[in-house]
């Protein structure tokens, strides 16, 4: 494939997984004042600790094996060998399933008191085990359709997920009187669905059993990516525990809250790791490697950046919209999880060459020793500064996470970045926030428009100052064109 192939291939797909997340991301904001008035602060922090904790338990039991799906893939030298991967991981996290239910059935009575510490405890941990557990064969289905490069067919179903989810909440919450019970028990019912669906179409398109050598193979490069994943954890929920020690459970849900609007950043760049992750080891390889990162990394800060600004500014009037009095304090944390979550999704970046150039342990060793710096800095801050210590100690990981992410993926390929392009996206982006906070807007109408033009301003950066070359932004304009023609 062409270089310019590469970049529409790159541009076709990840609009389109852009596209289901946009649609995921509105149908929940549309959600946010049924929750809201439904919901508590506390009933937000339960989940958020249901939540947290079952991200550490998919962590022991071995949920990232799904993520070994792409590596093998590109190992694989036929089609037989690559539906040998995807039968062999499916039946893997369905053990992995049943692994997780057992253990964490036989453990809900004492977690869920120590953890959750509220009536009915043992019950509620039960409902996010099971729930948690059954995603699993799920992910392993969703990483095989990133790997064919089908986003279509992916984002399909992960909004048929959504509808059913919503549909779900709905009637459990305001019919039923389930409460936050609810979202657990919609969780199970869509995860089950999705599980049975990517099961059956695995088996009737896949004629290849389970192989055992495969599967160790498999749990052996999950090994360090499960590390990786134990210290993410650290980083993106550890400081609920030291919260629920130091505060209240309303305290936790209102950063919780905050923490998630903060987070709307990193959903610009999933739908560009979910292209990316799959397809980066075929496309970094040979020569022509070094030009495609540094190209496609620019592209990939301008969308980033972009999500950033709009976060930004976007904040306070959503929450003014969607949410009653009580949750709008929340609006504090907003700003340093935008700045932490920033300088992560760059890391990450960075790291992917650690997987292309075959050296997983190295992304362990970045992310255990950022996870020992969060540690040391919720320890630190959390017991002084509540919710906000949690926010600047978060903010802090990010950029010992990037220095180290940087320093190692340099030693295994050759990283280049193109310095015009990235030093007007990151001027331009500091400059348009400074300018907005600068003119601070009263009314909500003022405050949307300001928002608008904050926006508009950062694009306006983006093309007048060369950040995209004329030459690339012909192509865009190509691809753009030729997606309208063939919708029409």
């Amino acid at each position: 494939m062409k270089p310019s192939g590469i970049y529409a291939a790159a541009l076709h797909s990840t609009s389109i997984y852009a596209i289901g997340i946009v649609l995921s991301r509105a149908v929940s904001i549309l959600l946010l004042p049924l929750y809201t008035r439904y919901l508590t602060a506390s009933d937000y922090g339960i989940l958020e600790l249901v939540d947290v904790t079952m991200t550490v338990f998919a962590l022991v039991v071995g949920a990232r094996v799904s993520n070994a799906v792409a590596y093998f893939c590109a190992k694989a030298n036929s089609e037989l060998e690559k539906s040998a991967v995807y039968t062999t991981n499916l039946i893997g996290s369905t053990l992995a399933t049943f692994f997780a239910v057992v253990v964490g059935w036989m453990l809900s009575s004492r977690l869920g008191a120590q953890i959750l510490g509220v009536p009915g405890s043992s019950e509620i941990f039960r409902l996010g085990v099971v729930g948690f557990a059954l995603s699993f064969p799920a992910e392993s289905f969703l990483a095989r359709l990133r790997v064919e490069n089908r986003p279509v067919y992916f984002i399909s179903i992960q909004l048929a997920r959504l509808f059913l989810a919503m549909g779900l909440n709905v009637y459990l919450i305001v019919v039923a009187h389930l409460g936050f019970r609810a979202i657990l028990w919609s969780n199970i019912v869509c995860n089950l669905v999705i599980s049975a669906y990517g099961a059956f179409v695995t088996f009737r398109s896949c004629r290849t059993g389970f192989s055992s050598p495969l599967f160790l193979a498999m749990l052996k490069f999950a090994v360090p990516v499960g590390a990786v994943g134990l210290s993410l954890f650290v980083f993106h929920v550890a400081d609920r525990f030291f919260l629920r020690r130091y505060s209240t459970l309303a305290e936790i849900g209102l950063y919780s809250l905050g923490y998630k609007l903060g987070m709307l950043i990193t959903y610009a760049g999933m739908a560009f790791s979910q292209y990316w992750s799959a397809q980066s080891y075929e496309m970094l390889k040979g020569e022509r490697g070094p030009a495609v990162f540094s190209r496609v990394f620019t592209y990939f800060l301008a969308v980033v950046l972009l999500a950033a600004v709009a976060t930004w500014v976007f904040a306070a009037p959503a929450l003014q919209i969607l949410t009653t009095a009580e949750f709008r304090s929340c609006i504090v944390f907003v700003p340093w999880i935008i700045v932490a979550y920033l300088f992560r999704l760059v890391a990450e970046y960075l790291r992917a060459v650690l997987y292309t150039s075959q050296r997983p342990g190295l992304d362990a060793i970045v992310n255990s020793s950022s996870a020992v710096f969060c540690l040391l800095a919720y320890w630190l801050l959390i017991p002084r500064y509540g919710a906000m210590g949690a926010a600047w100690a978060t903010a802090s990981t990010s950029v010992v996470m990037l220095i180290l992410s940087a320093f190692y993926s340099r030693r295994v390929f050759p990283v280049r970045f193109e310095p015009k392009p990235v030093a007007v996206l990151s001027a331009g982006a500091a400059a348009v926030v400074a300018l907005q906070r600068l003119f601070p807007t009263p009314t909500l109408p003022l405050q949307l428009l300001s928002g608008a033009v904050a926006c508009a301003l950062f694009l306006g950066v983006v093309v007048w100052f060369g950040a995209i070359g004329s030459g690339d932004r012909q192509k865009i304009q190509a691809v753009v064109r030729a997606r309208f023609a063939s919708a029409s």
